[in-house]
């Protein structure tokens, strides 16, 4: 079985007049005329960045109670999709970094 391809985009096979590559942002690798786009996808496990893997997300409802908002949290940088966080802090980011 061939190694995996570990990076943050969806893998491709490009065809160049040097021949059949498989593609995904920087990483290049040389493929045979046999290899499909299902063998390369199979073989992809996305890379997933430290920060992503810290990152945080709630649904708040706004205070109408119609309308619900998500409020982020990645290595401490907060946000919330409300107009009011566009302002600055929001009550929902502030309730939801009391906790």
């Amino acid at each position: 079985m061939k190694n995996t391809i570990n990076t943050r985009y969806c893998p491709v096979l490009v065809t160049t007049i040097k021949g059949i590559f498989i593609v995904a942002g920087e990483y290049w690798e040389k493929a045979d005329k046999n290899t499909t786009v299902q063998e390369v996808q199979s073989r992809w496990v996305p890379f997933i960045s430290e920060a992503a893997k810290n990152k945080k997300e709630w649904s708040v409802l706004s205070s109408n109670k119609k309308d619900t908002y998500t409020v982020m949290s990645m290595n401490n940088k907060w946000s919330c999709t409300c107009w009011g966080a566009k302002r600055g802090v929001c009550k929902h980011i502030k309730e939801k970094q009391k906790v």
